[in-house]
C-alpha cells in the first residue's frame, strides 16, 4: 500500500502502514527533508523506510522556451492554489536533458519512483520520457 500526502501525519501513516510514500510538489531539498522524516518515523515503528514516489507535473518538449515554463507554471499554480514561484520551482519542463538533470537530483534526494502528469501532448511526452530514462541509466 502506498500512502500519499505531504503533511507530517501522512509521513507517519506511510512509515507505520505503507510499503511506499507518494509525495508531490517537492524540490530536491524538500524531498530530502521528507525522506529523512519518513526514515525517522519508520525507525520509531521498527520498520524499513517505505519506498518513495513523487508525482511530477509539467511538460516535456522538443525545445522549451521561457514562455512555455511560465504558461505551465501559471496553470499549475492556478489548478492547485500554489504560489507561482513554488510552481516554477517544482515544474518539470524542458527537453529530455533538462528533465533528466532534474530527476537525477530528485533521485539523489531519495526518490525511487516517479509518476508524470503531462501538460503537453501525451504521446510526444511518452517518447521524450523514454529518452529521459535512457539518459538516467
Amino acid at each position: 500500500m502506498w500512502i500519499g500526502g505531504t503533511a507530517e501525519a501522512s509521513l507517519r501513516r506511510a512509515a507505520r502502514f505503507g510499503e511506499g510514500w507518494l509525495g508531490a510538489f517537492a524540490t530536491p531539498r524538500r524531498l530530502r527533508e521528507s525522506v529523512d522524516r519518513l526514515g525517522e518515523f519508520a525507525r520509531e515503528y521498527e520498520r524499513p523506510r517505505p519506498r518513495v514516489g513523487l508525482v511530477l507535473h509539467g511538460g516535456l518538449l522538443d525545445r522549451a522556451r521561457t514562455q512555455d515554463r511560465e504558461r505551465l507554471a501559471a496553470r499549475l499554480a492556478a489548478t492547485y492554489g500554489m504560489d507561482p514561484a513554488d510552481a516554477r520551482a517544482v515544474l518539470l519542463v524542458g527537453g529530455p536533458e533538462q528533465a533528466a538533470e532534474q530527476i537525477a537530483a530528485l533521485i539523489e534526494a531519495g526518490a525511487d519512483l516517479f509518476a508524470f502528469v503531462s501538460s503537453t501532448p501525451w504521446r510526444r511526452s511518452c517518447e521524450l520520457l523514454a529518452r529521459v530514462r535512457e539518459l538516467l541509466r
